[in-house]
């Protein structure tokens, strides 16, 4: 009863348990938007759409401002320290970089995209839908910045809401157009038309919430504003560094991904990209901690806390390998028995994949809770080199393998 207690009085608590239901609905409208689309369209067109998603992140490693981590660290911080100065320079900064850098993806799409896609993949159509999935960028880079702007302040029962709704109008949107047109442009559209809607969602939802806490966030004028004029030399160099961080670690899926995608088509993608969605999607859970620790460490080394911050990243990873463990154990013993099952036996293929993948889940569970920790510390350059070196060793091999089969 005292522990249950305790846990009711944990702000660290509550907003895991808010963040976790919202992730749950997330989960659930998830899945059931995947499986219809699996079924609908099958291996070889979302092999299609895989690959010009693939694309559109290959093509944004250029995006080197690091916009997102710099908002959900050091708004955090300046949310712990009440500097309300700090958190307008940081959102305009995010705001600025995130939009910049979307627009400088797109622009390099429609330049060289469709060429690069004919030539890698034997299909210009696939860059065609590229070009549409970036032209969502600015979107959703704004819709990105205002939610990380929630969690930073940890309005963490308002973020959950969002996204929630979010995935709900994501699954609407997907669902109606794959079942109007069982191909994967009608899913390049519905992505860019949810991008749209949800922004226009999520700006009333800030404009209400902004000044619904103790730490008043920036207006969204004022922020945009800011952005027009404020030099980004003062949030630059954090950036950079926690932005060469995210592309090493978003380099690999996407390069093997477009090599497979090249050695055995595109329905050879599309059981490969199966694999990392659906393992993507039952990580959702494991967000929840995430976005929660994302908020609270910057806020804990603003405050000086840092033994109670090392003893609850103790308990938090003991409890996350025992739970990531049986869970993605689970998963991968299920999986020759669920996924012929649910998503008709054209996805039985797709089995190996996921259960390697499931092995993945497991690492990226335990490995990215120490995120807000290098990041609150300034210790980005050291993680770096270590993703550089799993790098160099694993996509040599992974290229061999890819090419012997």
């Amino acid at each position: 009863m005292k522990t249950l207690a305790a846990l009711r009085q944990s702000k660290f608590a509550r907003d895991t348990a808010w963040l976790g239901l919202g992730k749950l609905a997330v989960t659930g409208l998830g899945f059931a938007s995947t499986l219809i689309v699996m079924r609908v369209l099958g291996p070889s067109e979302y092999g299609l759409f895989a690959l010009a998603d693939s694309l559109v992140v290959l093509f944004s490693l250029v995006d080197v401002s690091g916009a997102s981590t710099s908002t959900s660290t050091r708004l955090a911080a300046a949310a712990g320290a009440d500097d309300r100065a700090e958190g307008e320079r940081v959102l305009a900064y995010g705001v600025q970089a995130s939009i910049a850098t979307r627009g400088l993806v797109l622009a390099l799409l429609l330049l060289g995209g469709v060429q690069f896609a004919a030539q890698a993949q034997g299909s210009a159509a696939v860059g065609v839908m590229a070009v549409l999935l970036a032209a969502a960028g600015p979107a959703d880079a704004l819709y990105g910045q205002l939610l990380l702007a929630l969690q930073a302040r940890r309005s963490m029962a308002a973020a959950s809401a969002m996204q929630s709704i979010n995935q709900a109008v994501l699954t609407v949107f997907i669902i109606v157009a794959v079942l109007a047109a069982p191909v994967a442009p009608a899913l390049v559209v519905a992505r860019l038309l949810y991008s749209h809607f949800t922004l226009l969602i999520m700006l009333v939802l800030y404009a209400h919430q902004r000044e619904r806490g103790g730490y008043v966030l920036p207006s969204l004028g004022r922020t945009l504003r800011l952005a027009l004029r404020q030099s980004p030399r003062a949030y630059w160099r954090f950036g950079l560094a926690s932005a060469i961080d995210r592309n090493v670690a978003s380099m690999m899926p996407t390069l093997i991904v477009q090599s497979v995608g090249a050695a055995g088509g595109p329905v050879a993608a599309g059981f490969l990209s199966f694999g990392m969605r659906a393992i993507a999607q039952l990580s959702v859970l494991s967000g929840a901690l995430l976005d929660n620790l994302s908020a609270a460490v910057p806020q804990a080394v603003a405050r000086g806390e840092y033994q109670r911050l090392w003893r609850i990243y103790l308990r938090l990873q003991a409890v996350v390998a025992l739970a990531a463990g049986a869970f993605f154990g689970a998963a991968a013993l299920s999986a020759p028995l669920l996924i012929p099952l649910l998503f008709r036996a054209q996805w039985g293929p797709a089995v190996p994949a996921f259960i390697v993948m499931c092995l993945y889940g497991v690492i990226t569970t335990l490995g990215g809770n120490f995120g807000p920790l290098y990041r609150a510390f300034h210790m980005l350059y050291s993680a770096i080199g270590a993703k550089l070196a799993a790098l160099a060793i694993s996509l040599p091999v992974a290229t061999l393998l890819i090419h012997d089969d």
